[in-house]
């Protein structure tokens, strides 16, 4: 897999099926999705978000998979309302600009159950936005890198503070820590300062 390349030239990623697979079992379990359900796959096949947490956690788990025409906020519209998709993944971009998109009608996406946001952060007024726009959907964050995969995730039924101010615990078996970039020493709970990552989730 290649990084998105947002802070220098992207860089080639290798990673096996041991972290891939495992890191897709633990996100389908996080977020309980069953053979009932439908993800939407919002997001680029290539990027490690859709592949862990929509097409192989959805493998996994036994769901449909429904790939839209386009990742335009109309062809996402309508593929959610055409196979009735109960999942979907996205950065916050793409979600509030479905929202805003002048066909948008809520009824196109009550059977979305599910939304999981990543990628991005996500300000307090937009997830507030979110939320009262979609009321029968429940939102969780994700936090991961292409280096490591999925990390973390907020949990069912955490409220408006711990999705816009957290991305969340890590997933089982990932450990995570804040340490200071130049003595590695770690640093509490306020501490601002590198995240290191360690578990069977991180590349070669």
């Amino acid at each position: 897999l290649f990084t998105s390349g947002s802070t220098e030239r992207p860089k080639c990623v290798m990673m096996n099926h041991y972290s891939l697979i495992n890191n897709a079992v633990s996100m389908a379990e996080k977020l309980k999705i069953c053979p009932s359900d439908n993800i939407c796959l919002s997001t680029p096949l290539f990027h490690i978000f859709c592949l862990c947490g929509s097409f192989l956690a959805s493998m996994y788990a036994g769901a449909a998979m429904s790939i839209p025409e386009s990742l335009r906020s109309i062809k996402l519209l309508q593929c959610v309302q055409r196979h009735k998709c109960s999942i979907l993944n996205g950065v916050p971009t793409s979600y509030l600009a479905l929202v805003r998109n002048s066909e948008f009608s809520a009824r196109y996406m009550e059977c979305i159950r599910l939304g999981v946001l990543g990628g991005a952060p996500i300000m307090e007024r937009q997830m507030a936005e979110l939320q009262r726009i979609l009321p029968h959907t429940e939102f969780m964050i994700n936090y991961g890198q292409t280096e490591g995969a999925c990390i973390s995730n907020t949990e069912h039924g955490d409220g408006l503070n711990r999705l816009a101010h957290t991305v969340g615990r890590p997933l089982p078996n990932i450990t995570v820590d804040v340490v200071d970039p130049d003595s590695g020493q770690r640093l509490g709970p306020a501490g601002v300062g590198e995240i290191v990552v360690s578990g069977y989730n991180v590349m070669q």
